[in-house]
């Protein structure tokens, strides 16, 4: 699906598809469905360059892919920004903003990623009504989450749950900023050590319930102002 416009009426999916083989969904512009996107899909998924707004539910939702590229993808009032699930997970460039808490079952996160590995890298959410950033790790190679930027969100800025250890590969978090949301600035749901090979140059500060939950601070990471533009605007 490439570069076409829908409109919906609240209710229904913009795009749907179950149990294919590989999908390619690039260049559209989706608004007021009741979910953006659902693919369900048996090996590799490419979702890159979409604008997807004012959806009910879950902006893009993509599950059960062997490999999965979600890139330069923008998601804008909806119940949730990205819902993923993958063996292998390149969430990379995308941006969400302003989700919204619905119900039990959409409630304002911006991101949330399930993978063995997965590289996310370079994302922005801010403004939501739940977490900004919420990764899960099932074990696997060694994953990456850098430079991203989570902030003004309700609650917190980045929520990790590792189920794997280094023997597994490891995780890496690194050069992320997690600055002024409702919650913590990064939250441990199990904490990092023997799961987390490197924890380095993240800014955690000015969050409500605290800068760093479930863990003690990484010695590596600092507390300074990032000295953002215009974050009431967007502008980091």
């Amino acid at each position: 699906v490439t570069n076409s416009t829908l409109q919906g009426n609240g209710t229904g999916y913009g795009i749907e598809a179950l149990w294919i083989f590989s999908v390619k969904i690039v260049g559209n512009a989706l608004r007021g469905y009741g979910i953006g996107m659902s693919v369900q899909a048996e090996i590799r998924g490419s979702v890159t360059d979409n604008v997807v707004e004012d959806c009910y539910g879950a902006g893009i939702a993509m599950s059960r892919f062997n490999e999965l590229e979600v890139s330069r993808n923008v998601v804008r009032a909806c119940g949730q920004g990205f819902d993923l699930t993958a063996g292998e997970a390149i969430v990379v460039g995308n941006r969400v903003e302003r989700c919204a808490n619905r119900e039990f079952l959409w409630q304002g996160h911006g991101m949330r990623v399930g993978a063995h590995a997965a590289t996310v890298e370079c994302n922005v959410t801010w403004q939501c009504d739940g977490d900004g950033l919420w990764v899960e790790f099932l074990g696997g190679v060694g994953s990456r989450i850098a430079n991203n930027t989570s902030c003004l969100n309700y609650g917190s800025g980045v929520v990790m749950r590792l189920n794997l250890l280094d023997e597994d590969g490891g995780v890496e978090v690194t050069n992320n900023i997690g600055w002024s949301n409702g919650g913590w600035g990064i939250n441990w749901l199990r904490p990092p050590e023997g799961r987390v090979t490197k924890v380095a140059c993240n800014d955690w500060l000015g969050n409500g319930t605290g800068d760093v939950g479930g863990a003690a601070p990484s010695s590596n990471d600092i507390a300074v102002d990032p000295q953002f533009c215009d974050p009431a605007s967007g502008d980091f």
